[in-house]
């Protein structure tokens, strides 16, 4: 897979839109182009970041009165022509994106798909010879055909996850429920009027309440397969971009699934792993400044990575001010972001290094509080 580069693999005709234009013409323009990404610019045409549908759903509020900006993702990693696609994987597992978009010098050349890269490891990668049990996420989300559909959406939401399994009565598989089926029904047609949200908790229209008392199985996608936990899962990857979900059933019952996000992460282990840093606008510095600079995000990185044992992206964003006298103030803004974490700082100074070493530091214990909220949230669980 590191013969291969991010060229040879990236769309090249993506989906544009601009940052003041509404989410209702988002919606229609995903619609139309069966899509689930979109790439957005501003103004002057320059790149801002990427919007999905993964997250309109869970959005509390009115779509229709929001511009696409509010609903755009500014912080994902960006990926380069040259680089490789295990280098490409790993920032998509850690940044827990599925679309990239491929920049260079503010230029966008094009996006590439988690399920691109899993196709490229299909044919190069040693994950096709792994059984099932060893990719699987066991941690499964599983509903009842009679429960609603409410209850489903307030899990995807709760749990952050994109797809819950339904099974019948004798606790057998009968079918998946994903957050893209969410979107086709209750989003996409929707393209004028109120647009809310399924996850929107203010109004109540009519449609909106009898839609989330439906029972799950009305709404629920039989393109699903099966496959035993000892099973090779090569000849099931491509099923995977067709859209199937893939489900490690026993007697016919439910015992894991197989995600994009779990094959990602299997193509990552198969390869050396390196920091996952991203710095924007870095301002000129002479050599031993830049070291100094380049040292701090580093040795933070790899404070915070080893508190957390996994790996991470990181972002650095470094603004400068003019101020009167011609002094220069900086603006650091840091972003921390991986499967299930998301996490800001940022910091002011006259100062470059003690504005990112600030910030870094506020970024260290805002994860260290996070840390700290998931252990007791997980005590109070067992203690239960």
């Amino acid at each position: 897979m590191e013969r291969t580069s991010v060229e040879e693999v990236m769309e090249k005709n993506f989906l544009k839109i601009g940052a003041d234009e509404r989410v209702s013409k988002l919606l229609g323009l995903l619609n139309s182009a069966k899509k689930y990404h979109a790439v957005v610019f501003d103004s002057s045409d320059t790149y801002l970041g990427i919007t999905s549908t993964s997250g309109l759903l869970r959005r509390q509020a009115d779509l229709s009165q929001m511009k696409v900006r509010s609903v755009t993702d500014e912080n994902r990693p960006m990926l380069s022509r040259e680089m490789s696609l295990m280098k490409a994987a790993e920032l998509m597992y850690v940044s827990d994106s599925r679309v990239l978009p491929v920049v260079e010098n503010g230029n966008v050349y094009g996006i590439v798909s988690a399920d691109a890269l899993i196709r490229e490891a299909a044919e190069r990668s040693p994950i096709a010879s792994s059984r099932a049990r060893d990719i699987a996420s066991s941690a499964l989300v599983v509903l009842k055909q009679d429960e609603p559909l409410g209850k489903a959406v307030s899990l995807m939401k709760e749990r952050n996850i994109k797809r819950i399994l339904v099974v019948d009565k004798a606790g057998k598989i009968s079918g998946t429920l994903s957050l893209r089926n969410l979107m086709e029904k209750y989003l996409a047609q929707s393209t004028g009027g109120r647009i809310a949200s399924l996850g929107d908790a203010h109004g109540h229209s009519t449609e909106r309440d009898s839609a989330l008392t439906i029972p799950v199985s009305s709404e629920m996608s039989t393109l699903f397969k099966t496959i035993e936990p000892d099973k090779k899962i090569g000849p099931l990857l491509s099923d995977i971009e067709n859209g199937y979900a893939i489900v490690l059933a026993e007697k016919g019952k439910p015992v894991g699934i197989i995600t994009r996000r779990d094959l990602l992460e299997a193509i990552v282990k198969t390869g050396a792993v390196e920091r996952n840093i991203q710095t924007a606008n870095m301002p000129a510095l002479d050599e031993i400044d830049m070291a100094r600079v380049n040292s701090t995000i580093e040795t933070a990185y790899d404070r915070v990575k080893k508190s957390l044992n996994t790996t991470y992206f990181l972002l650095v964003h470094f603004k400068q001010y003019k101020q009167a006298g011609g002094k220069t103030k900086h603006s650091i803004h840091v972003h921390a972001s991986g499967p299930g974490m998301n996490f800001k700082a940022e910091s002011y100074s006259w100062n470059v290094l003690t504005a990112l070493q600030d910030a870094l530091g506020e970024l260290e214990r805002e994860i260290r509080k996070g840390i700290g909220k998931k252990t007791r949230g997980s005590k109070k669980a067992r203690a239960k």
